[in-house]
């Protein structure tokens, strides 16, 4: 079975990241600010500057958000940026969801069907191997779904 992991290195391959263009008297730099439109973000973070907070007040306006968050200013293509520790997506890899993954992961398929019986196809003894195969990638999809929901479980308590 497979092993479920989350991580979450930067911000640029989360849905909640936009970025837009930080202005320069250079027209070949291509700096961007980043920003984070999570909805569960606890405090919306400032600009740093007076021009960083005119951009974050206007791309709110603009994108009819209730929140946006200040993530980084002078952004180049090349540089890693550091997921911020206020990160809503972060704290949602909370204690209560890493303890769920964990247990997930230490049980055996039998144990998964038993914990879970409404939820996984069962497999007989007279299926073939094809579709004692499609089973085992269904579960995969549905362990994954469990996660999801147990994340929404989690913030739904956190509202």
């Amino acid at each position: 079975m497979n092993k479920i992991v989350l991580e979450l290195k930067n911000c640029t391959k989360c849905p909640h990241h936009t970025t837009t263009p930080y202005p320069t008297a250079d027209s070949w730099e291509r700096a961007e600010y980043y920003w984070c439109k999570c909805p569960s973000i606890k405090t919306e973070t400032q600009g740093r500057d007076e021009e960083g907070e005119k951009r974050r007040k206007d791309l709110k306006e603009q994108l009819e958000l209730k929140k946006l968050s200040y993530v980084a200013g002078y952004v180049e293509w090349n540089d890693e940026i550091d997921v911020p520790n206020e990160c809503p997506m972060v704290l949602q890899q909370s204690d209560e969801l890493s303890n769920f993954v964990s247990h997930l992961n230490s049980l055996t398929t039998k144990e998964l069907y038993e914990e879970y019986p409404d939820r996984f196809p069962k497999i007989s003894d007279g299926d073939s191997h094809e579709v004692i195969v499609k089973k085992m990638l269904t579960n995969d999809g549905i362990l994954w779904k469990l996660v999801k929901e147990k994340n929404q479980e989690i913030l739904s308590k956190r509202k």
